[in-house]
């Protein structure tokens, strides 16, 4: 028997509180990969060096929800965040590489990580279920233009 369950609409996280969420993230790795917002935590993990076009400002998302290819924003700030990790890191293949760096890190490290800096960060409870739910401080919050 199915028991109809409404649905409810997601907690979206304040720009103040996304801030404190990144921050409280342990290392510039899981801040990148926590400020891909727009992307699903799938489409995020699975990110390629190759996939960011930093003159377009533009991100390829390969095989996303329905096996579909699209193009997300890449704001400056987020273009910044990646390229300070990719100059620690130096990945290859994979923007946020497993830990043996053939295979990208899994949504279930993401979802830890994500849990673990929320409770660091002193946030309430009902964090997002995905990472489109996060609102980001520079593309999403402001009504400005980031090509302005």
């Amino acid at each position: 028997m199915f028991v109809y369950e409404p649905r409810k609409l997601p907690r979206v996280l304040s720009p103040e509180e996304v801030l404190r969420l990144l921050e409280a993230a342990p290392g510039p790795k899981h801040k990148a990969a926590l400020s891909v917002a727009g992307l699903r935590a799938m489409e995020g993990v699975a990110l390629k060096v190759c996939d960011v076009d930093s003159r377009r400002s533009m991100i390829r998302v390969e095989q996303g929800k329905g096996r579909k290819d699209r193009h997300a924003m890449l704001s400056p700030q987020l273009l910044e965040r990646l390229r300070d990790w990719w100059r620690i890191a130096h990945p290859q293949v994979w923007m946020f590489p497993g830990r043996d760096r053939v295979n990208p890190m899994t949504t279930r490290q993401l979802n830890r990580v994500c849990h673990m800096a929320a409770e660091l960060a002193g946030l309430p409870n009902g964090l997002p279920r995905t990472r489109s739910d996060i609102a980001s401080p520079p593309t999403c919050s402001s009504r400005t233009s980031i090509f302005v």
